[in-house]
């Protein structure tokens, strides 16, 4: 009798318990790894994302929206809009309403909510009446829609921060009380990036870096592993890297393309592989485009009219895109003098990103997922644009948004494990 009420008592605890793990809401943690290419992994054996590749699903590559910038494509993976409808239309760029010009490193700027369209998901998360968390992330410095994540260190803020002591704090909110837990968190990592700008994409230094990264994401996955939590981890990166040159006749000063330095109603900028141009005098705009599509600088170029720019890009219902977009053709840089003179100082770095990835591969990124809510695949899926990764986190976390964006959700139909209603 005694050892029947002993079994009854540990099966009901077993149920008990199983019914309470069914139960829990799952966890999404989102890891950027700035620049790491769509090819690193498999061409220096990085174990920890070939394991995960393995274990869950991957894509032949992630594909950045244009241009392959840093916060343009972080914040359309944590938006699901492109840059052309967030706001953020490249790391520089010109507000002619305003009369201001946003640059990615003015932590003043950058710091301030109207730049930034759409709701990221750590805010939909909370809408949701769920809690939120980021380290890093790129919009997570401004009060976008007037909140920050639950909890949050911002981008740019203690930047020597090192990586292990991020995935240490990231752990820490894992292991806050149930109720007090974030169900989503975004954690950002620059080292590769920051590898391949100095060292470029093919020497033992990017090698090495990489494999740290991958010593990182072990580290990171043997933490989860420790907790009895539904966590589903997601990587990816913003764009790849390739090697530039830095040689004086590659840079092209907007300057020499036509004559618009002394005119006070056009104002121009650039991130390095295009220059904008804003035109008050709607009557200079056809001289001033004619001139640039005659120069004799030509066939290192493609300019179009706002209007006319590839409809993938989704520049041309934005007011914050110049009228007239100069795209430099690998291996140019376009922008203003004293833009171009600073980037040439800079570019004692090697590698480079920031051209369109459908014309040049080397500018794709990487994607991996494991976790319960993932149904692990034999073959790397087809290349995914980035801006449908918000709709996998949305589904996986149960969470409903009434706003539009440009990721489509039919990219998951094999992939996430819908929930028994």
């Amino acid at each position: 009798m005694h050892s029947k009420i002993l079994f009854i008592f540990f099966y009901s605890s077993f149920i008990h318990l199983f019914i309470t793990a069914q139960e829990e809401k799952p966890y999404v943690i989102l890891v950027s790894f700035d620049g790491f290419r769509y090819d690193y992994a498999q061409k220096y054996q990085a174990k920890n994302f070939l394991q995960m590749a393995k274990e869950g699903v991957t894509t032949k590559a992630l594909l950045p929206c244009y241009p392959s910038k840093t916060h343009p494509n972080h914040y359309s993976i944590i938006t699901g809009l492109k840059p052309g409808h967030h706001g953020l239309v490249d790391n520089t760029f010109y507000n002619a309403n305003t009369e201001e010009t946003f640059v990615n490193s003015n932590q003043k700027f950058a710091s301030e909510k109207k730049w930034y369209g759409g709701v990221p998901l750590w805010q939909l998360v909370q809408k949701n009446n769920m809690k939120s968390a980021s380290f890093f992330w790129i919009g997570s410095e401004a009060p976008i829609l007037d909140k920050y994540p639950d909890y949050y260190v911002k981008y740019g803020e203690k930047s020597q921060t090192s990586n292990v002591d991020r995935i240490n704090k990231v752990i820490e909110w894992i292991d806050l009380p149930k109720k007090e837990r974030p169900n989503f968190i975004s954690l950002y990592f620059s080292l590769v990036d920051d590898a391949g700008h100095l060292h470029g994409t093919k020497t033992d230094d990017i090698e090495k870096v990489v494999q740290k990264a991958d010593s990182l994401l072990g580290y990171l996955r043997s933490e989860i592993s420790k907790r009895n939590l539904p966590i589903n981890l997601i990587v990816v990166s913003d764009h790849g890297m390739m090697n530039m040159p830095n040689e004086d006749d590659h840079f092209l000063p907007v300057e020499s393309l036509a004559d618009i330095k002394s005119d006070s109603t056009i104002q121009y900028v650039s991130s390095g592989f295009q220059a904008q141009i804003y035109i008050k005098d709607k009557n200079k705009q056809k001289e001033i485009f004619k001139s640039i599509k005659t120069s004799i600088h030509k066939d290192k170029y493609n300019v179009y009219l706002k209007k006319n720019t590839p409809i993938h890009w989704g520049y041309r219902d934005s007011d914050l895109v110049g009228d007239i977009i100069i795209e430099a053709k690998f291996p140019y840089y376009v922008g203003g003098e004293t833009q171009l003179n600073k980037l040439k100082k800079q570019v004692k770095r090697i590698g480079q990103h920031g051209y369109d990835t459908k014309k040049h591969s080397e500018m794709a990124g990487i994607f991996y997922a494991v976790g319960p809510d993932i149904i692990p695949q034999l073959k790397p899926m087809p290349a995914l644009e980035n801006v449908n990764i918000y709709t996998l986190i949305t589904q996986i976390l149960g969470i409903k948004y009434d706003h539009k964006i440009d990721g489509k959700e039919k990219y998951w139909e094999n992939i996430y494990k819908k929930k028994q209603k």
